[in-house]
């Protein structure tokens, strides 16, 4: 079995180490050979002997030598045309890139099915619990009803310090982030993105259906606009209302402050600040205007 490793950041570069030191091991348990012909990166690293570096990841998915391409690069773009190229010329795939997953799981499956070649996806959720071969294995013959867990790490150890030290978000936010939980994007655990795409590979699995990450968000807002509209003097339903506009001038001219501050923030649990209310009705405005 030979492989090519595109993506050669810390974790692309961890993938070839340890094949590399385990390679033995791993031969004998699998009873096939192990050797990493490829890393491809944009800038070149320092790899084991016998390891073919190249930046045009081409070379990996068309040399006809290649039985498994691995994909670490992340985003829903390029890592895209690589993994349908990969599946395209009849190579595995394994991958992390649970944002693809979620967006464009539907055609990349549906490719990989259509080739008999397999998509191995275990790392985009849960790293190594394992929970997804668990689904699709050792629960095969159940009936999954409900699916319920903590998600997102980073959120959950910023929410943790809040609770138990009494801190706000910004300052555990810091915290998380100088520990190094906190991702390059952090609006993508902070905004709840990873927790939703998470989430949609996960009912993928357990629900045995393709889910249209995109899709249900847009049709989830139409329908809760559209419960909105039968309710009396509910102004803000009706279709000439611009919401996220509506939003951003509510929190722009501090229309809500004295309300909250004398009022909402008597009824809290716990106390957080008016300033990080504000910031995520921005962020909620954001997402509305993207499937509006």
């Amino acid at each position: 079995m030979k492989i090519g490793v595109i993506g050669l950041g810390t974790v692309g570069y961890g993938v070839i180490e340890i094949l590399t030191n385990e390679r033995k091991r791993l031969e004998k348990v699998i009873n096939d050979e192990v050797m990493i012909k490829y890393g491809c990166g944009l800038e070149e690293v320092d790899l084991p002997e016998g390891v073919i570096y190249t930046k045009d990841f081409n070379d990996v998915i068309n040399d006809h030598e290649i039985d498994v391409v691995v994909e670490l690069i992340g985003g829903v773009t390029v890592a895209k045309t690589i993994i349908l190229e990969a599946i395209r010329n009849g190579k595995h795939v394994v991958t992390a890139n649970k944002a693809l997953l979620a967006h464009d799981g539907k055609e990349i499956f549906m490719a990989a099915k259509e080739k008999n070649v397999h998509i191995f996806y275990e790392a985009s959720v849960g790293g190594g619990i394992p929970v997804l071969v668990s689904q699709k294995e050792s629960l095969v013959a159940n009936n999954t009803k409900e699916i319920i867990g903590i998600l997102n790490g980073t959120t959950n150890f910023i929410l943790t310090l809040m609770e138990n030290e009494n801190l706000d978000f910004d300052e555990a936010l810091t915290i998380a982030d100088g520990l190094g939980y906190v991702e390059a994007n952090p609006a993508l655990d902070l905004d709840g993105i990873d927790a939703a795409h998470k989430i949609c590979i996960l009912a993928q699995n357990g629900f045995k259906k393709y889910i249209d990450f995109d899709k249900e968000f847009e049709e989830l807002y139409n329908e809760i606009r559209e419960h909105r509209k039968e309710i009396k003097n509910c102004v803000s339903a009706k279709d000439e209302v611009n919401i996220p506009k509506t939003i951003r001038e509510f929190c722009d001219n501090d229309f809500y402050k004295a309300d909250y501050q004398t009022i909402t923030s008597y009824f809290l649990d716990d106390y957080v600040a008016y300033n990080n209310t504000i910031k995520q009705m921005k962020k909620i405005a954001d997402i509305i205007e993207k499937y509006k």
